[in-house]
């Protein structure tokens, strides 16, 4: 520990990595439907609903869980703030049945390609 803060090795930011593929600058977050089923299909319509296309554009390796109960999918981890921060308005001003928080650990994921541009 003392050699890296000698080094200045501290004042370097950990890197966010996805959890799916290990691409750094990306985190993983997932999406649960709070009843019912939730797909990557469905997933991708309820993206491009409530966040600007910009941002569900550049989403990555959406894959299903193998319940299909919801998603899990990359962010670049510069867009991750201001996509939690219109989840939490969308959970005061609409009336949602889905919910969004980042990945600790990877679900049980269906064994199909998934979604998205997985570079």
């Amino acid at each position: 520990m003392a050699l890296a803060y000698c080094s200045g090795y501290y004042k370097n930011k950990l890197q966010a990595k996805s959890l799916l593929n290990g691409q750094e600058g990306y985190s993983t977050l997932q999406m649960v439907a709070n009843s019912g089923y939730l797909e990557f299909r469905n997933a991708y319509g309820i993206l491009r609903k409530y966040w600007e296309p910009r941002v569900a554009d550049n989403l990555k390796n959406m894959k299903s869980f193998r319940d299909e109960s919801g998603v899990v999918f990359d962010i670049k981890s510069d867009h991750l703030d201001s996509f939690m921060d219109n989840f939490d308005r969308l959970k005061q001003t609409e009336k949602i049945d889905f919910t969004v928080t980042k990945c600790t650990q990877i679900p049980d994921l269906e064994d199909d390609p998934g979604y998205g541009n997985s570079n």
